[in-house]
């Protein structure tokens, strides 16, 4: 008895690539923008409440909440530019192009819309950039070959 066929299996692990896209890239990019936000000072008030676990946890959820419609446009940006980027270095510009547009364009005014207090500048619009570049690098690792 042999395995799936090679188009099964390649499907397979299409599906499996924008499922951790869409599940975790969510949680990551919640983690930069508060990392980028306490390297900023913008977030003193904050970071005290996060300490208390049952409230990290229910603003981590906000995150990915806020996370999932620009994690679904890149998982499917994703999906087709991977099929044309050969080498590790097309890669890299991939997913800092796909992840550093769809954190700024998608991501920025959905945490505007999420917070109502939040302004849109500079800062937050270079922290989603960010965190979309780091969460689609961690979820779909350029520098490996599968």
């Amino acid at each position: 008895m042999t395995g799936p066929d090679p188009e099964t299996a390649y499907r397979r692990s299409r599906l499996a690539l924008a499922a951790r896209i869409v599940l975790a890239g969510p949680v990551i990019g919640t983690l930069v923008v508060w990392g980028a936000d306490f390297a900023l000072g913008r977030m003193s008030q904050l970071f005290m409440a996060l300490l208390l676990p049952p409230l990290f946890l229910v603003l981590l959820a906000s995150g990915w909440v806020v996370g999932l419609l620009p994690a679904i446009v890149a998982a499917a940006l994703w999906l087709f530019a991977d099929d044309v980027l050969y080498t590790t270095s097309q890669r890299w510009i991939g997913v800092i192009l796909v992840g550093g547009v769809t954190g700024a364009a998608v991501a920025s005014p959905l945490v505007i819309l999420s917070t109502q207090f939040r302004p849109l500048d500079v800062p937050l619009i270079m922290s989603t950039a960010l965190a979309g570049i780091v969460a689609l690098a961690l979820t779909v690792r350029p520098w490996s070959e599968g």
